[in-house]
């Protein structure tokens, strides 16, 4: 196998095809998408977190079979490489080609794309999870990792009702019993919202009761940057 690196420093062209192509051949959350990435980095990246991009697509002769979608950050004159995605992102993990990548070749694929890496003082990669798909994620066999937090979710199907046989009766029961306690103090609707007058109303209606929970909380405000809320 004859592989090669190319770092691009910004979200050109050139990286929107070559991200495109490859998340049609590798397992992914929406958060590995071009288009979650593009947009995190154009609202959020460059103007509040001060990252560079730092995109890493291997080719092998040029087919490009990875895609590690690195940032920079500078904090106090350290230079941090990381996933692009910060808090927005529920997981971060690189694309790999679902049948060109062998996992014995993984660990030689980082040491080409940390050679072909610019100067950085230390990297932290986070949030990568288990699996993709039920297909255990490759990632997890490049770096040593340590296990932090559970994460769950569902896969939907077409209807509520065969949802509805997928939960437990004492889950049934309780989304019964909080829907009765929601009644109890005004009629309970479910809109999608048609026009933008609705849809920002909607969404400062969430910003101010999240922004609240924080507080009471005692948690980090996230939405108090502008950035974050136009994200």
């Amino acid at each position: 196998m004859s592989f090669r690196v190319t770092i691009y420093r910004e979200f050109s062209t050139d990286v929107e095809d070559l991200w495109r192509h490859i998340e049609t051949i590798s397992d992914g959350y929406i958060f590995q998408a071009y288009d979650w990435n593009a947009l995190w980095y154009d609202c959020i990246g460059k103007k509040s977190s001060d990252i560079i991009p730092c995109i890493a697509v291997v080719f092998e002769s040029d087919e490009p079979v990875a895609l590690f979608p690195f940032g920079i950050r500078h904090v106090w004159g350290i230079k941090i490489l990381e996933f692009m995605g910060g808090d927005q992102s529920d997981y971060l993990s690189p694309l790999f080609h679902n049948s060109k990548i062998a996992q014995d070749s993984l660990k030689f694929l980082w040491e080409l794309v940390e050679a072909a890496l610019p100067k950085y003082d230390v990297f932290i990669f986070t949030k990568m999870p288990g699996s993709f798909n039920e297909r255990p994620n490759p990632s997890l066999e490049i770096w040593p990792c340590r296990f932090s937090i559970e994460a769950f979710s569902a896969t939907l199907p077409d209807s509520w009702e065969d949802m509805e046989t997928r939960l437990s009766n004492k889950l049934r029961n309780d989304s019964k019993r909080q829907f009765r306690r929601l009644s109890e103090r005004g009629v309970i609707k479910f809109i999608i919202a048609d026009t933008e007058e609705t849809y920002n109303s909607f969404l400062k209606t969430m910003f101010d009761q999240k922004r609240k929970r924080y507080i009471e909380t005692g948690v980090r405000d996230v939405l108090e940057d502008q950035n974050v809320r136009d994200f």
